[in-house]
């Protein structure tokens, strides 16, 4: 902990405080201090081998865990928390994994029969700090649908008329022509519309639709399947209907009577999307004061000033949920106005006003975690400039707060400070193309921004950048926002051009948001726990991760991630590419159809019948056709959501129909096997509505091993290493190389019989807190 230090340079309009009024930055120093050795702030960067897998493989990756302000490794958490998640919030997979000095490292193996979907990884710590990759597993059939979609108007307006065109072509580009779509438009599951079409020579259709006036409050989709609906597709529609959420951050925290200020502001839809919004600042009377636009979708900023006898309000217009409006808060009579300033020459510039314009006694803090980087008492006679030297400050986020001499929380500011400071990683391949089976050298150089050489440990991987995204945020591009904000940096990082720590949309991204997990007030009232322990944190953790991903779920549920292969990646791996296997026919009737019968009718046996006709014997359900023995009926397997009930139809006399959600009835013997090997006349899994997620199985692959409750990584087999993998499409990963004070290191690449360009990324943290990352090109040839 720096020893606290009252600076005295750099304030114009200030007068210290007397020995009688003593400073409370003493105190909130002390508290800050014993709140953060209960509750460090990590930030957790999650780096995998790729983006995009093949059910049956193994995800490799590294997370590195530091404090979340200066990056250095972190020693609180010696258990990392892993997890796989379906975009529906179902839990696939989970381990604990064991950090040591801020780094751990492992693998997962994917399911064989995991669907193809965006799926979640996630990782946290029993700080509950939570890092998430979005990855896309996909078995890559041949012969798979891929849909591009196109709104003729970006938002649909209720009423009018509007259309979705489609193109439809199989996993290569090849175009399916003539092929039979069937569509229904959804408003969640309310059915609006349905029909079918064809494509026609080119793979094209189109499809005319109009919304209704009203909504029910869930999204609009529209429901794409093939003929035989072994193929489906969920397309979001955004309407003029969807609530927007609008957030509104004065700059310094408060709106002040006669103060002009500006106003950040977020705006998402229900789901947690962002998008572009317009309207109107009007005031009591509905007359205009000014125009807000976003800058970008989600985020924008605009300037009132209030004096203290009106009340304003923002009214949307555009196609974008017009008429919506939401109320400005309303002006302090006597609180305090803080704004900051462009940086100046080494110093960052910040006015202090207060609406009262009275004299009041202060105290300035800035702080990053649980650090005090600078601190001054003073005293402003209404109105005061400060500026701050930047040069005490450390690289990153900062939090700038003012305090009356009480203690009490008056404003507070992020503010970013940018000292270029850098890890700088050099890729070299020995060649840029090789052929299948040759091997090459790679050498990598790490420095700093003045070229002298860094330490630190790396993660590299190799891999098929058809499977990566070039739009991936490396881990460097978030380590100066540290750590995790209330809004996203996503938001903004693909409007950002460079590093423009200075730049309005910066400046405005730093207004509309707030740290996330730091409170003055929890600080000031925190009392050390000793009783506090990392098991009942890692409890904690467990219920934030479930309470945070379920947004994050929704909306990823409807943002389109098909698109088809490279024809030339596609022509030169086949052996990538197969066919899609034959599905096997489940002997029941669709899902609509079940639920229209359960919604109407008083008996599960009456609608069983339905489903599959069947003949009772012995108190048994025996389905026509399938009578296995002349002298004793066995019966239809019972299972309700997974738990198997035997054949006696007492099982199910209980049951309402009106509590089901869906039936499915099988003969099939592979479905039967999956509860039994005795029965041979059938299944009937019945799904209630308000079932709990099953909990995800706890079988093990058979190399997992343990040591200590920490599941023990495996280590990755190169190409080079086996025949097994010569169609690997990720060649090497390097989860944990520890590079010198040389800065210095080699690697050897071998390649496989994967033909297409390759990414040789190397990413990671220096022993001193930088962060960085950097990728080469090379290209595989048969």
């Amino acid at each position: 902990m720096k020893t606290l230090t009252l600076l005295t340079f750099g304030v114009l309009i200030a007068l210290f405080l007397s020995a009688q009024n003593p400073s409370p930055i003493p105190e909130l120093n002390k508290k800050l201090t014993e709140y953060y050795n209960s509750n460090p702030i990590e930030k957790i960067s999650l780096v995998c081998d790729k983006l995009q897998y093949k059910p049956g493989e193994t995800i490799w990756f590294s997370a590195f865990v530091t404090d979340a302000y200066q990056h250095l490794e972190s020693l609180e958490n010696k258990e990392l928390f892993v997890k796989l998640f379906d975009k529906k919030g179902i839990l696939i997979l989970q381990d604990i994994f064991h950090l040591d000095h801020g780094l751990a490292t492992g693998d997962m193996l994917i399911p064989e029969d995991l669907p193809k979907d965006v799926y979640f990884l996630t990782a946290h710590t029993a700080a509950m700090e939570i890092s998430a990759k979005v990855l896309s597993i996909d078995p890559e059939y041949s012969d798979q649908w891929i849909v591009k979609t196109h709104l003729k108007d970006s938002i649909s307006v209720a009423g009018q008329k509007n259309e979705i065109s489609l193109t439809i072509s199989d996993l290569s580009g090849e175009i399916q022509k003539n092929d039979q779509i069937r569509y229904q438009f959804m408003n969640g599951a309310e059915i609006l519309e349905k029909g079918k079409l064809k494509t026609d020579e080119k793979g094209k259709a189109v499809i005319p639709f109009t919304l209704p006036a009203k909504s029910n409050g869930e999204p609009f989709i529209c429901k794409l399947s093939d003929k035989s609906d072994e193929w489906r597709k969920e397309i979001f529609l955004p309407t003029n209907l969807d609530q927007v959420i609008i957030r509104f951050f004065p700059e310094g925290g408060n709106l002040n009577a006669g103060i002009p200020a500006k106003v950040g502001f977020t705006a998402f839809n229900k789901w947690g999307i962002p998008v572009d919004v317009e309207g109107s600042l009007v005031n009591q009377d509905g007359k205009p004061v000014t125009m807000v636009k976003s800058f970008v979708k989600g985020l924008g900023l605009f300037s009132i000033m209030n004096d203290g006898n009106q009340k304003y309000k923002l009214v949307l217009s555009g196609n974008t949920a017009p008429t919506q409006s939401f109320d400005l808060p309303a002006p302090k009579p006597d609180g305090l106005s803080l704004s900051v300033l462009k940086p100046d020459a080494g110093f960052i510039p910040a006015n202090l006003v207060f609406a009262d314009k009275q004299k009041h006694a202060i105290a300035l803090a800035i702080t990053s975690g649980s650090q005090l980087n600078w601190a001054a008492d003073m005293e402003i006679n209404g109105i005061g400039r400060i500026k701050i030297p930047d040069e005490t400050l450390p690289n990153g986020i900062n939090l700038l707060s003012v305090f009356s001499i009480e203690g009490q929380l008056l404003a507070e500011r992020i503010i970013l400070v940018d000292k270029k400071q850098l890890m700088k990683i050099e890729v070299v391949p020995e060649k840029n193309k090789i052929q299948s089976g040759e091997s090459m050298k790679v050498k990598v150089r790490m420095t700093d921004e003045n070229d002298q050489p860094l330490n630190g440990n790396v993660t590299v991987s190799v891999s098929d950048k058809f499977r990566n995204d070039v739009a991936e945020p490396s881990i460097e591009n978030c380590s100066l926002t540290g750590p995790e904000m209330e809004t996203p940096y996503s938001l903004i990082s693909g409007a950002m051009k460079g590093r423009a720590s200075n730049s309005v949309l910066m400046d405005t991204y730093l207004i509309a948001n707030h740290l996330k997990g730091f409170d003055w007030e929890k600080i000031r009232s925190f009392k050390p726990d000793n009783d506090q322990n990392v098991t009942a944190k890692a409890k904690d953790s467990e219920a934030h991760v479930s309470d945070l991903l379920p947004g994050n779920f929704q909306k990823f549920s409807m943002i389109n991630t098909d698109q088809p292969v490279d024809k030339t990646y596609f022509n030169n791996n086949p052996e990538l590419f197969r066919k899609t296997p034959p599905k096997v026919k489940l002997n029941t009737t669709s899902l609509e159809n079940q639920r229209r019968l359960l919604s109407s009718s008083t008996s599960l046996m009456d609608i069983i019948k339905i489903l599959k006709p069947y003949h009772l014997t012995n108190n048994q359900i025996v389905f026509n056709g399938t009578e296995n023995s002349l002298n004793f009926q066995g019966g239809a397997l019972f299972v309700i959501d997974g738990q198997q009930l035997g054949t006696d139809i007492s099982a199910i006399a209980g049951i309402s129909p009106l509590g089901v959600d869906h039936i499915n009835i099988s003969t099939n013997t592979l479905d039967i096997h999956r509860y039994t090997g005795f029965n041979t006349v059938g299944v009937i899994e019945i799904f209630m509505k308000n079932a709990k997620t099953p909990e995800p199985s706890t079988t093990k692959e058979i190399t997992a091993q343990y040591k200590d409750g920490f599941r023990v990584p495996n280590e990755f087999q190169a190409v080079e290493a086996t025949g097994k993998n010569k169609f690997n499409t990720t060649l090497l990963w390097i989860q944990d190389e520890k590079v010198d004070e040389s800065g210095q290191f080699e690697l050897v690449v071998t390649a496989g019989k994967v033909i297409t360009d390759f990414i040789i990324e190397v990413q990671g943290v220096s022993l001193n807190g930088r962060m960085g990352s950097s990728k080469a090109d090379f290209s595989v040839k048969k």
